[in-house]
């Protein structure tokens, strides 16, 4: 049993990705995380649907606004762009983290 689990590991050790589906991984993570009309609208979107939720205190609409938000495409590209020291996919990928966050906690700002 011990020399199966060994085995299992030595393989996967060995494994090496493909130079040619890393440089694709990059081309879609950097189209992911550009700030274009679509994501943002999606971000609003959410806002508000979350929004909507607090005030009628439904945690269903809740989740719903999770489900609908593109929360994960820049942190990913934010995360690859670190692992594979790419500056521009980081940069974009911080770029719209922090636009996110900022478009996010406008509904928290003092009247």
């Amino acid at each position: 049993m011990i020399e199966k689990l060994q085995n299992r590991f030595r393989n996967f050790r060995r494994k090496v990705a493909e130079p040619v589906k890393i440089q694709q991984l990059e081309t879609e993570l950097l189209a992911e995380s550009t700030l274009d009309s679509s994501y943002l609208v999606l971000i609003f979107g959410s806002c508000a649907i979350a929004t909507f939720g607090l005030l009628s205190n439904s945690s269903a609409v809740i989740i719903g606004a999770m489900i609908i938000a593109p929360l994960m495409l820049p942190i990913r590209a934010l995360a690859f762009g670190a692992l594979q020291a790419n500056v521009v996919l980081f940069r974009q990928g911080v770029f719209a983290v922090i636009v996110r966050d900022n478009c996010c906690n406008c509904d928290r700002l003092p009247v």
